[in-house]
C-alpha cells in the first residue's frame, strides 16, 4: 500500500508541474535573450552563458562556462537541458513557454545544444 501511496504523490508531482519555472529563472532567460538581441555586443558567448546558468541555478554548469574553458560545453548541455524542461512546463504561462523555447532554439541554431 505504501508503494502505491508513493507512486500516486511522484505522478501528483511530475503532473502538476513541480518543474515550474521561477521568477528568477524567468527572468534570467528574458535577460540573456534580451542581451543577445541588443546591437551592443560588449560580453563574452561564455559570460553571456555564465549568467544564464547562475539565472537558472545550475551551478555545476556555470563553473564550466569561462573564455578558453575546456569543458564549456558540459555547461551548455546542462542549460540545453534545463531550458528543455522549462519549454514543456505545464506550470508556465504560454508567455513564459514561448519565450524559453525561443532561447532553446537559439542555443541549438548556434551550435551550444
Amino acid at each position: 500500500m505504501k508503494l502505491f501511496n508513493y507512486f500516486s504523490l511522484l505522478v501528483f508531482f511530475l503532473s502538476s508541474g513541480a518543474w515550474a519555472i521561477t521568477g528568477a529563472e524567468y527572468s534570467a532567460v528574458k535577460n540573456t535573450l534580451l542581451k543577445e538581441m541588443s546591437n551592443h555586443h560588449d560580453f563574452t558567448t561564455e559570460g553571456l552563458f555564465h549568467g544564464l546558468a547562475d539565472g537558472l541555478g545550475l551551478t555545476d554548469a556555470a563553473q564550466h562556462l569561462y573564455v578558453g574553458s575546456p569543458t564549456a560545453s558540459e555547461g551548455y548541455r546542462a542549460i540545453y537541458r534545463r531550458l528543455c524542461q522549462l519549454s514543456k512546463d505545464n506550470g508556465a504561462t504560454a508567455e513564459q513557454r514561448a519565450t524559453v523555447a525561443k532561447l532553446e532554439k537559439f542555443m541549438h541554431d548556434i551550435g551550444l545544444a
